[in-house]
């Protein structure tokens, strides 16, 4: 017997654009971030992100664009970063902690940073390095990569999680 799917039924589960972004077993995925605010708390929400970024440059949600902090906030930013090169010779793994305020007019003012490197297996000759980055564009905040010594790529992926609530 067919199966007549309404547009709202979440037997099948629910998608945005023809793509499943909740399936069916309740599991949520293709989706660019996740947001997570307590009922009893609206100003403090926590988000989640996925940033990449390729040799030296700049850690991005898409290509060109790097977080936004809400004017007016406290954030505690967890980041995890990795960075390998094209045949995994190589890599380099990065956590970092950080306590970050935006002002009213949008600056971004890192109040405390505790920065772990995890692991360097970085071939000999070679630096590569990640550090906070803060673009001087109101509300902007992102990492900043580099690495020298070599003509290899190497790929860079983070972890974001920020937890913001207003000041």
């Amino acid at each position: 017997m067919a199966i007549i799917n309404n547009p709202l039924d979440s037997a099948f589960g629910f998608s945005v654009n023809d793509v499943n972004v909740l399936n069916s077993t309740r599991d949520l995925q293709n989706i660019n971030s996740v947001s997570i605010q307590n009922s009893n708390f609206s100003d403090i929400v926590k988000k989640d992100y996925i940033l990449r970024g390729l040799d030296s440059g700049f850690l991005t949600l898409d290509g060109t664009n790097v977080l936004s902090l809400s004017s007016n906030s406290i954030n505690f930013v967890d980041s995890k970063i990795i960075g390998i090169n094209t045949n995994g010779s190589g890599y380099y793994s990065v956590k970092f902690e950080s306590t970050i305020t935006v002002s009213s007019v949008g600056d971004v003012i890192g109040r405390s940073l505790i920065k772990t490197i995890i692991s360097d297996q970085v071939p000999s000759g070679q630096s590569w390095t990640v550090n906070e980055y803060d673009s001087g564009l109101a509300n902007q905040y992102s990492f900043s990569t580099n690495r020298s010594g070599t003509p290899d790529t190497v790929k860079w992926t983070a972890h974001i999680q920020v937890i913001s609530t207003s000041l």
